[in-house]
């Protein structure tokens, strides 16, 4: 492994360094095995390796290129990652969320544009219509997600859009122990959109810490009540008090 792990640092380096770009075909397979000195083994289980962490594409009958490098791409590992986390480690992506989704609301006021801000309305308000639990969680999601997009950090866009996906079945859960879930939610969404539609930057960043946060307190508590969260809690109409 360490003389894979050695041809993997070796191509990285040729990339981070400029000798490769985006869409550039790597060098033919003896070439760059006698270039790297490991054997053509070696490279291919390199080449493997940076496939899948899309930093590489191997086109058969083609050959092998340097990805797009865009961060949607090299960051898309991260949702897999977060959904193999067991439950009760599931605080510490809501722990990171409230370190990020905040700033990103706060960077979205300071580069809002009208057509951004009718995505936003738009997504809140059909948020804000429904009554079924999937219908609910489908739509909260758009309306973090219009937020996000209008942060214009595609980085950013691509972390948070991965640690959601583990929070879906915590959000079914929350409607489990809250009555008052679905007022909860759409309350928080009304004012950090109304901050948002002020132009208030800090306030707006301050309501999602607080909507974050929130989730997070709720988590907290059920975790300290429940050992173990079950495995497939049922379906409960009242949705989450979501983030």
């Amino acid at each position: 492994m360490a003389v894979i792990d050695d041809a993997v640092d070796r191509i990285r380096s040729l990339i981070i360094d400029g000798h490769l770009q985006p869409g550039d075909r790597l060098p033919q397979e003896g070439q760059l095995a006698e270039t790297l000195g490991i054997s053509r083994n070696s490279l291919r289980e390199a080449i493997r390796v940076l496939e899948q962490m899309r930093v590489l594409t191997v086109r058969h009958g083609s050959g092998t290129y340097v990805s797009s490098l865009e961060p949607a791409q090299l960051l898309e590992g991260i949702a897999f990652a977060v959904e193999m986390m067991r439950d009760d480690t599931v605080r510490q992506v809501l722990e990171v969320r409230e370190l990020l989704e905040p700033a990103a609301v706060r960077l979205a006021v300071q580069r809002m544009t009208p057509a951004k801000l009718a995505d936003i309305r738009a997504a809140y308000e059909r948020n804000s219509a429904q009554t079924e639990i999937e219908d609910l969680v489908r739509t909260d999601l758009e309306f973090h997600a219009a937020i996000v997009r209008a942060a214009e950090n595609e980085s950013l866009n691509s972390i948070l859009d991965g640690l959601t996906s583990k929070t879906v079945r915590m959000r079914i859960w929350g409607g489990i122990v809250s009555d008052d879930a679905v007022h909860l939610t759409i309350d928080f969404h009304r004012k950090i959109l109304e901050a948002i539609e002020a132009g208030d930057a800090h306030l707006a960043e301050a309501t999602a810490l607080l909507h974050v946060g929130a989730a997070r307190a709720w988590l907290d508590a059920y975790l300290v009540e429940h050992e173990r969260p079950r495995a497939d809690p049922p379906t409960s109409r009242r949705a989450a008090s979501t983030v």
